[in-house]
């Protein structure tokens, strides 16, 4: 009975971190919108000049 116990809670954590996981991923959506959006008001307040330089977490401009 203990057993079933463990396996019960361990899928309610589980059940409760995808639930986590998918409002991360939907806040991480809304946010690569809003992103798009401020590029492409730059883009037409430079003229078409703006040109956004990627970069990974970590990413040092000594190191390019």
């Amino acid at each position: 009975m203990d057993n079933f116990k463990t396996v019960m809670l361990i899928h309610e954590r589980l059940r409760a971190l995808n639930d986590r996981a998918d409002a991360l991923g939907r806040a991480v959506d809304q946010i690569d919108r809003r992103l798009v959006r401020v590029e492409t008001v730059l883009e037409f307040a430079t003229e078409g000049r703006f040109r956004p330089r990627l970069t990974r977490p970590g990413d040092h401009p000594s190191e390019r």
